[in-house]
């Protein structure tokens, strides 16, 4: 599926023709556990009735990237399916560069199962030496990380050479994933926008999600831009998983469901001590534990 809208979906099929088909009516009722029943990205089958069609079935998905429903907290909002790889975009100047922000929206790839690549754009704005700090932190950890700047026309090649399959750029408005998307295919055209001077926060340039087609086997999910995202369903004992860094050490603490706080006999702290797991990446551990930790609060009381 390429693009829904007002109860439409715009589906490209088997032959290569794009159609605009709609849901059949039996699909919608029952239980719900997301805000839309299909999505960019999803497989669908689907029957062809003269010059219109309808979608019978969405297949299941191989993943999905998510998030709670604003204002519904018993919903999913699902923003794409079956992804191949997920660029995650972050600006290093304007808006400034957020560590908690990105590793929030690692451990959600993470949570997918969906590869991520790190993409620090707008390096112009920076010194050599800050984005080879931020950068190696994460090439450390194992993430690839592409640094960029449309301005001065670095890294388009290796973002262009990054997106595969089913491709997906996230990341906060203003990051700069519609201008990279333009300097890869300018035929795209994508809305720009300036990051605002009184808030240092991006305008949102795109209002929906749609696939983008690179290439006629690549196709690339332009998102709206997420200001914010949480990680849901992941109970506070599995959290450290989603951080690859903590796993060899989390397999030696001494309790197993140690949250690594300040549980005698845990190793991760002692690696945080040694320097093996760095004070930024536990910091934005702590803050993704807290949630998960109110969520359960909230859910069993």
């Amino acid at each position: 599926m390429l693009r829904s809208e007002a109860g439409f979906c715009q589906l490209v099929l088997d032959d290569g023709r794009v159609v605009t088909a709609r849901l059949l009516k039996g699909m919608k009722s029952g239980p719900r556990e997301t805000t839309t029943l299909a999505v960019i990205g999803d497989r669908v089958r689907v029957a062809t009735r003269g010059a219109s069609a309808v979608i019978e079935e969405v297949c299941e998905r191989s993943n999905e990237l998510s998030r709670q429903a604003p204002g519904r907290p018993a919903l999913r909002d699902v923003l794409a399916a079956n992804l191949d790889v997920l660029l995650l975009v972050q600006s290093t100047r304007n808006p400034d560069f957020n560590s908690a922000r990105l590793d929030r929206f690692l451990a959600i790839a993470e949570q997918a199962g969906v590869p991520p690549v790190v993409v620090l754009n707008k390096i112009d704005l920076v010194g050599a030496e800050e984005v080879a700090r931020v950068a190696g932190e994460y090439v450390t950890i194992g993430y690839r990380v592409i640094t960029s700047s449309v301005k001065q026309g670095v890294g388009i090649e290796e973002v262009r050479e990054a997106l595969h399959g089913l491709a997906a750029l996230v990341g906060p408005s203003g990051a700069g994933k519609s201008s990279l998307l333009n300097a890869i295919k300018p035929g795209f055209r994508l809305r720009t926008a300036d990051v605002s001077e009184a808030t240092s926060k991006g305008r949102h340039t795109t209002v929906a999600s749609e696939l983008l087609a690179l290439t006629p086997d690549t196709y690339v999910a332009d998102t709206p831009g997420l200001r914010s995202i949480a990680l849901t369903g992941v109970p506070p004992e599995d959290l450290d998983w989603l951080f690859p860094e903590f796993r060899p050490f989390a397999r030696e603490c001494r309790f197993g469901n140690c949250l690594h706080q300040q549980e005698t006999g845990c190793a991760v702290l002692e690696a945080l001590a040694s320097g093996a797991i760095s004070q930024s990446r536990y910091a934005g551990y702590r803050h993704l534990l807290e949630e998960a930790l109110e969520q359960d609060r909230t859910q069993y009381g």
